[in-house]
């Protein structure tokens, strides 16, 4: 495509369009002080507890429950909160930097592996554009997006390490991507595997045999071991108990699959996956087309196993969408260079073509970014549910909203998520959280409850305790869909509950 800017242009504009509308989307929605994602009030209270120097992962009680992730997101939020202040704010602005930081990346690599700023700039803008198909989480404050840019970053110093330093620099970033989502593991086990046969075959003359394992895997797997051993032993905290056993009984709902990968791979990112795929399996025997094969059978697993179980969201398709997208540029441009061996109109034509199909895989992409940004009504009616909750005397039980709680001045409890987790998981101390929960909506403990939308409360500890000793009094908004996140599951508060007489007393309490 050298020297054809008129077949360019399309892709290379509706690449800089998408990053344009991410970035005013991301700045629009990164100080909106309610839930953009209906589990941010769980990582904002992880965050809170990582400022107040208290364990994550103690024993699981009314009071916390923390989400069966590890450490890492939580505690680069803190690094935040000077300029940010201790909320929501702190957290997304991780996530957006490091979205942007695997945009960069994804510039950076395709346009290394293929001497072309025009395909790395697309393939940037093509990460962006997936914004909305891949959930709008990117710049949610959630761990995600640091997750995927820890990954692409340690991958990008592997594929191009020719120096022992940039190999550990490549297993540091492994470890800290899986410190900070666990899924981590299941990428880079092929990557090892890949390892192991590039070290034998001394793929790369320049790193000497075997380097890739002492150098990359060891201080990656020595890394993680040792926050292990530091969390669960010397601190005594139950890190593998959360992080391991309290998703082990999640449901894989195998059915879901084909049509998952249809909508989330094949009908978002078309050409790409075509392009990624056809190099990778095609020239699989090449040592270059190797690597992007063990990436992309990595990057398939951490998306087909989270993504298919029950409760898999959306937030699984970043990881997979940004490698497509790479190895589908690497892709493009080896496709080019053999376009540059034909006769001159063929080689035009062909040009005009895959820039063309560029262009269409960048308008298949096309979204009304307005769906992304919260309401104005819907803040208006969240201040005002805070300053009835702060009206309120006694505490108040918010199982999946409870950072509104504190901003009306009280005390936040377990997150519904987590404690649904367990719930589910069979692990010894879950009946035992289920029954301190019954104990205190039995003991009338809280001067009212606000279930969300998904009525979890009604069902859990199970179906009659809540009723026994609460009333309901109304949902707590009277047009329905009121402040509903916008990103993921469209949860939000319902049903206020307020106590029932106790026998013999003629009033209700009011602890």
């Amino acid at each position: 495509m050298r020297g054809r800017w008129p077949f360019q242009l399309p892709a290379l504009l509706l690449a800089l369009y998408f990053a344009a509308v991410f970035a005013w989307l991301a700045l629009q929605r990164v100080g909106y002080p309610f839930e953009l994602e209906w589990m941010e009030g769980g990582s904002l209270q992880h965050l809170q507890r990582v400022l107040a120097g208290k364990a994550l992962y103690g024993p699981p009680s009314l009071d916390f429950v923390p989400y069966p992730y590890p450490p890492l997101y939580y505690y680069a939020g803190a690094l935040l909160t000077p300029l940010f202040g201790a909320g929501f704010p702190a957290l997304r602005g991780v996530s957006l930097l490091a979205s942007c930081g695997s945009a960069w990346v994804i510039f950076a690599w395709v346009r290394r592996e293929t001497g072309r700023d025009f395909l790395g700039l697309v393939c940037a803008g093509t990460f962006l554009a997936t914004f909305r198909a891949s959930g709008a989480y990117m710049d949610v404050a959630r761990l995600d997006s640091l997750f995927v840019f820890l990954a692409l970053l340690s991958l990008l110093l592997l594929r191009f390490a020719r120096t022992r330093s940039a190999l550990v620099g490549a297993g540091l970033c492994a470890a800290a991507a899986i410190m900070t989502k666990q899924t981590g593991v299941v990428l880079y086990a092929p990557i090892l595997l890949w390892c192991l046969r590039a070290d034998w075959r001394e793929a790369g003359g320049a790193i000497a045999p075997g380097s890739r394992m002492r150098a990359f895997v060891l201080p990656m797997l020595g890394i993680v071991a040792l926050s292990v051993v530091v969390l669960d032993g010397l601190l005594g905290q139950r890190f593998l108990w959360y992080v391991v056993g309290a998703q082990a009984a999640h449901e894989i709902r195998w059915s879901m699959l084909p049509g998952l990968v249809a909508r989330d791979l094949v009908l978002a990112l078309p050409l790409m996956s075509l392009l990624a795929l056809g190099y990778a399996v095609l020239r699989a025997r090449d040592a270059e087309a190797s690597f992007f094969l063990a990436l992309l059978v990595g990057a398939g697993l951490a998306y087909v196993i989270p993504r298919a179980k029950a409760g898999g969201a959306m937030n699984n398709l970043i990881l997979i969408h940004a490698c497509l997208i790479v190895a589908g540029g690497v892709a493009a441009g080896r496709v080019e260079g053999w376009m540059g061996a034909m006769a001159g109109w063929t080689e035009r034509r062909g040009e005009a073509a895959l820039a063309l199909g560029l262009a269409l895989q960048l308008l298949l992409l096309v979204y009304d970014p307005r769906i992304a940004l919260p309401q104005p009504s819907d803040e208006a009616a969240g201040w005002r549910l805070v300053e009835r909750l702060a009206a309120l005397e006694g505490e108040v039980l918010m199982p999946a909203q409870g950072y509104l709680a504190v901003m009306a001045g009280k005390r936040s409890f377990a997150h519904q998520r987590p404690v649904d987790d367990l719930a589910n998981s069979g692990l010894a101390d879950a009946e035992a959280l289920r029954e301190e929960f019954a104990a205190a909506i039995r003991g009338r403990r809280f001067a009212a409850i606000v279930d969300s939308t998904s009525i979890f409360l009604q069902h859990y500890p199970d179906s009659s305790v809540l009723r026994e000793s609460y009333g309901a009094s109304g949902p707590v908004f009277a047009r329905p869909r009121t402040l509903v996140p916008r990103s993921g599951w469209g949860v939000s508060p319902g049903l206020l509950w307020r106590p029932k007489a106790e026998p013999g007393s003629g009033a209700a309490s009011r602890r």
